[in-house]
């Protein structure tokens, strides 16, 4: 071995260190592939969550919005709430509780990104939160069952904590951008746009 310069020792010490690093990059890759899968479930987990709020949104989400943005209580006690249970509006806040209980179970499983999560729902997770409570504290009276809807606590707790620590940036994020909206409308007139190349893909 010394007429190649390393003597077997040395050779040894090679080996010794090459194996060292096969394993670290085994470890890295294995825990980049668990990283990646974890990606792929979250993006399924969120999929579908959004498939089943467009399904609750009917077949006009934007009138939905309009009537469901400054929620009001409908049943101002579980009492009312009971005496209605078989109607339709209370029918629709059971849909709700279960829902957002569902969420919070996929988010603390960690199936869900919490920060798309929050910036795409947080303060509708609130409002809900705050609408339906006094059914939920009755419920949880009435049945002597303190954990029921807990998940949906958990998840409006972690909503008004998103929005403690990233209002102000998400504030001044989309007052940017409705500036530079408001420039791109003054400047329409001037922006370069061949109509007629659209127009010829969709005759084709």
């Amino acid at each position: 071995m010394e007429t190649i310069g390393i003597g077997w020792v040395d050779l040894q010490v090679v080996i010794h260190e090459l194996a060292i690093l096969a394993g670290v990059g085994a470890v890295v890759f294995a825990a980049a592939q668990v990283r990646q899968m974890q990606k792929v479930r979250e993006a399924e987990s969120l999929l579908k969550v959004l498939e089943m709020s467009f399904t609750a949104l009917g077949s006009n989400p934007v009138a939905t919005f309009r009537r469901n943005f400054h929620m009001q209580q409908v049943f101002t006690t579980y009492e009312e709430f009971v005496r209605c249970e078989d109607g339709q509006d209370a029918g629709q806040i059971g849909k709700l509780i279960w829902y957002y209980v569902f969420l919070g179970v996929t988010l603390r499983q960690r199936l869900l990104p919490e920060e798309a999560l929050m910036r795409w729902h947080a303060p509708a997770i609130i409002r809900t939160w705050i609408s339906v409570l006094p059914i939920i504290e009755g419920m949880r009276q009435e049945t002597n069952s303190p954990g029921f809807a807990r998940h949906f606590e958990y998840l409006a707790v972690r909503a008004a904590d998103w929005l403690r620590h990233h209002q102000a940036s998400e504030s001044k994020f989309f007052a940017d951008i409705q500036n530079d909206a408001v420039n791109l409308a003054s400047d329409r007139e001037h922006l370069s746009f061949d109509a007629t190349v659209y127009r010829k893909r969709s005759q084709r």
